[in-house]
This record gives C-alpha cells, structure tokens and sequence, in this order.
C-alpha cells in the first residue's frame, strides 16, 4: 500500500498509523529483520517511519 492510496482512503490524519502497521505485517511475518517507509506530503514535508532489528541476533 501506498502512503498515497492511505490518504485517499483514510484522510491525512490516519497515514501514519496505516503505514506503521503495514511496516510492522511486513517485519511480523518474517519475510523482513526491518522495514522502512518514507512519506511526502503535498506541502513537501517528509516523514520517515521504521520498525524492527538491526541486529539480527536479537531478532
């Protein structure tokens, strides 16, 4: 998903939430240690949303 379609779909407000989530499907289901996801708003701010390990031991 997009952080474009989340928008669209949710409104402004709930973009953050929705991306968190589906970085953190993303590192649950163990197909990834860690994910990342950058956001641009139309005013050009960015956002920039992590989940998971850098150490892979502690995973």
């Amino acid at each position: 998903m997009t952080a474009a379609s989340a928008t669209a779909a949710t409104g402004p407000g709930h973009t953050s939430e929705i991306v968190r989530e589906h970085l953190e499907r993303l590192v649950k289901s163990g197909a990834f240690p860690a994910a990342l996801a950058s956001t641009r708003d139309a005013a050009g701010r960015t956002r920039n949303y992590t989940t998971g390990v850098a150490d892979l031991r502690r995973r």
